[in-house]
């Protein structure tokens, strides 16, 4: 293989609803809030917060919630470790695939020249053996 191949490691990851990241979005939306909707004090900015956070936590798609994982069983690891906290939702293990039109052609940027990839759902039945028959 040449050196322009991706990398074969890193090629899993979880997926989910975090409370923190749903956290972070409510402050934003909350401070952005102007004219008769934006809180007066310290203890209404908060009380508005918690149920922004709410209403994004039930409704948000799920993301990225783990950093890229070397192989399928530390995904379920972090899955495990995830449902103990209760602060996440969803919880979706994820492979990255080099991404292919609707002819079974991998795709390739343009301009970079370089493979395009996508997150697919991790198979239950996905092994060792399968990462190594697939085509980077």
């Amino acid at each position: 293989m040449s050196g322009s191949q991706p990398s074969r490691s890193r090629m899993f990851c979880v997926f989910g609803v975090s409370k923190k990241k749903c956290k972070a979005a409510a402050e934003k939306k909350v401070n952005a809030m102007r004219g008769e909707l934006a809180p007066k004090n310290s203890a209404q900015h908060k009380q508005m917060v918690e149920v922004v956070t709410e209403e994004l936590f039930l409704k948000s798609k799920p993301t990225a919630v783990s950093g890229e994982l070397s192989s399928p069983s530390l995904v379920d690891d972090f899955i495990e470790l995830a449902n103990k906290t209760g602060d996440i939702r969803a919880l979706k293990g994820m492979r990255r695939v080099h991404k292919a039109d609707k002819k079974g052609a991998f795709q390739y940027s343009k301009r970079t020249k370089k493979p395009i990839f996508e997150w697919v759902p991790l198979e239950q039945n996905f092994t060792q053996e399968l990462i190594n028959e697939e085509f980077f």
